[in-house]
């Protein structure tokens, strides 16, 4: 309780005693046998009393005093007051009885209706005096806020209203109902940095509010629009287009950047798609995590043709544009390098010998297949620089056969080759002899292959 809350506290008290000695004293009068004039006197305190005592109550029971305290000038006369009151009723008989005549008594009356008087007059003033809040009101620099998600962005707020410190009171940021912020602060007409951060993105109703905590200021609250989006960023792939050979790792290299920073945050994703860009049902999709990633490389391994692809990136606070990229798998040019013609006998393997060749370079894989009239008559795997394919003929005679060969990433032309069948050449040998006139001679011949493979 603060001194002047005392002072007012001390005043009721005295005056309560007053009205005490007051009381007693009417008592008093009431008991002896006094002429009418007193009667009326005595009446006239009492009714003096109750009022005194009423003005008392109200003053007890005064809830709203903003100031709570009296002019020091006003207290000063009222204290002279009660010391006047106080000092009469001292004056007491030798038996305790108290002896007032009617001048007395109308002193006392005038003088406590004159104390109820200047008590009800500092009441009013104190009651009259300025007791509602200060008014609040917020300004801020913009009312249209741009801003992008998870990062820190400023609004600039001025509190209108008072230079007070009003210590205590906060300000509270709302986007639509969510609370994303509270700051705290100490001073009145001021312009405050609030920075802020949400994730709400799109277009809302941002509301300011200026709490006083019960301090004797009005709240207050402000609207704005804000527009929040995601920070762009680029998906950086060089080149778009990609040439390649069948079956090979071809390695799709990307990094994402938002300006001059590198974004370590996200999912990046590789989708396969058809030359419309839309989706192909099927085909697992390849994702790969900024922020665990050891190396930013998608894989691909296709067959010749051309392959479409779509790279997106997904970020609750960056957002990029898509990048589709054309992945062309190419064939190797490559060689068949045979003879042009084979010869060979009946019933006899003719081998044919085939090589391919990519440049200077031997190709060990793939398959070479012999047709003819579109008709295969054999096949042999290559898995050497050099192939052999055996033909086997019943019949002489002479055909062309068409050499082709097969790979998932070397392609060659057809090599058209003829293949002769003769006849098994033979040879008779006959053993020299010498006979006489009228011999009988024995003639015996050998017959061999070309192999020196005697002929049965």
């Amino acid at each position: 309780m603060n001194k002047k809350n005392v002072k007012i506290f001390t005043f009721i008290s005295l005056i309560f005693v007053t009205l005490l000695i007051i009381g007693g004293v009417a008592a008093a009068d009431e008991s002896s046998d006094t002429t009418a004039d007193d009667d009326a006197i005595s009446t006239d305190v009492i009714t003096t009393s109750n009022n005194v005592q009423s003005n008392n109550e109200i003053i007890m029971n005064e809830k709203t005093v903003k100031k709570n305290s009296l002019p020091v000038d006003n207290y000063e006369e009222l204290k002279d007051n009660v010391e006047s009151i106080s000092a009469v009723s001292q004056e007491e008989d030798d038996d305790s009885s108290i002896s007032l005549d009617k001048a007395t008594v109308q002193t006392i009356d005038s003088k406590s209706k004159t104390s109820t008087m200047k008590a009800n007059a500092a009441i009013d003033e104190l009651t009259d005096s300025d007791d509602s809040p200060v008014e609040i009101s917020l300004e801020l620099d913009s009312y249209e806020i741009k801003a992008y998600a998870n990062t820190d962005f400023d609004v600039n707020v001025k509190v209108i209203g008072t230079d007070d410190i009003i210590e205590g009171a906060t300000l509270d940021v709302y986007i639509d109902e969510t609370q994303i912020d509270a700051s705290r602060f100490v001073y009145g007409t001021s312009g405050y940095l609030v920075t802020l951060n949400t994730d709400i993105l799109g277009v809302n109703l941002m509301t300011i509010k200026f709490n006083s905590n019960n301090l004797g200021y009005t709240d207050a609250e402000t609207s704005a629009i804000i527009t929040v989006d995601k920070v762009p960023a680029t998906i950086n792939v060089n080149p778009t287009n990609i040439e390649t050979t069948p079956t090979v790792d071809t390695k799709i290299p990307f990094t994402v950047t938002s300006g001059d920073t590198v974004v370590t945050q996200g999912t990046v994703t590789l989708k396969t798609v058809n030359e419309n860009g839309e989706a192909i049902i099927g085909t697992p999709d390849q994702r790969i995590d900024l922020s665990t990633a050891e190396e930013l490389v998608f894989t691909v391994n296709v067959y010749e043709g051309t392959y479409y692809y779509n790279i997106s990136y997904d970020d609750s606070q960056y957002e990029a544009e898509n990048v589709p990229i054309t992945v062309k798998a190419s064939k190797v040019d490559a060689q068949i390098v045979a003879d042009d013609e084979f010869e060979g006998y009946v019933n006899e393997a003719i081998p044919i010998e085939v090589s391919i060749v990519s440049g200077n370079t031997p190709v060990t894989e793939g398959t070479i297949s012999i047709i003819r009239d579109g008709m295969l008559l054999n096949s042999v795997d290559v898995t050497t620089e050099s192939t052999t394919i055996s033909m086997t003929y019943q019949d002489i005679g002479s055909e062309t056969l068409t050499i082709k060969y097969s790979s998932d990433k070397y392609t060659a032309d057809d090599k058209l080759i003829t293949v002769t069948v003769n006849r098994i050449p033979t040879s008779i040998t006959v053993e020299d002899q010498t006979v006489k006139v009228e011999d009988e001679v024995t003639i015996t011949a050998t017959i061999v292959d070309h192999n020196e493979n005697p002929v049965t």
